[in-house]
């Protein structure tokens, strides 16, 4: 049904754009579900460039695509106490102290991760796009208002749910 929804939503769009859009969409999500994987744990292509980040609990895969840099952000995992830990800590907090709060949780895994992304980002002038699922979504979103206020070239990412406009 959701997938009829929006096929209904874009039937403006050519059969060459909306097999483009959807085609984007498939390859973010698959590289969001292959931000569970460990390094050394598959034999997906993907991963020949590409390159595992972790600070304390919080992962990511950097993927290295001839288009852009993919930023994919891991989501909670179950079986990690820090994971669950990160999600509970629902409280807000203002940060930037601009009066807008956000999950604390949330936050403090992206934040903790953030570092490594600068560090990790190639030289060149491809954009930016982030992905993840779960705790890996809350966190891609939040890495990009940290990107976007550092001055990177994000590319924004919209679709019919989410709208990154506003940092």
């Amino acid at each position: 049904l959701l997938i009829m929804e929006q096929l209904h939503q874009h039937q403006h769009l050519s059969p060459n754009l909306l097999k483009k859009k959807m085609s984007k969409n498939y390859t973010y999500a698959k590289l969001a579900q292959l931000a569970y994987c460990n390094p050394g744990e598959s034999n997906d292509s993907a991963f020949d460039r590409a390159k595992f980040m972790e600070s304390d609990n919080a992962e990511a895969w950097m993927f290295f695509t001839p288009e852009a840099t993919v930023i994919s952000c891991r989501g909670t995992e179950p079986s990690q106490l820090k994971d669950i830990t990160a999600d509970l800590k629902f409280w807000r907090i203002d940060p930037a102290g601009t009066g807008e709060k956000i999950h604390s949780g949330f936050w403090s895994e992206a934040f903790s991760l953030f570092p490594k992304v600068i560090k990790n980002l190639p030289d060149d002038e491809k954009p930016i796009v982030l992905t993840g699922h779960s705790l890996g979504g809350a966190m891609a979103v939040i890495m990009t208002g940290f990107l976007l206020k550092s001055g990177y070239n994000v590319k924004e990412y919209k679709n019919d749910y989410i709208n990154t406009t506003k940092y």
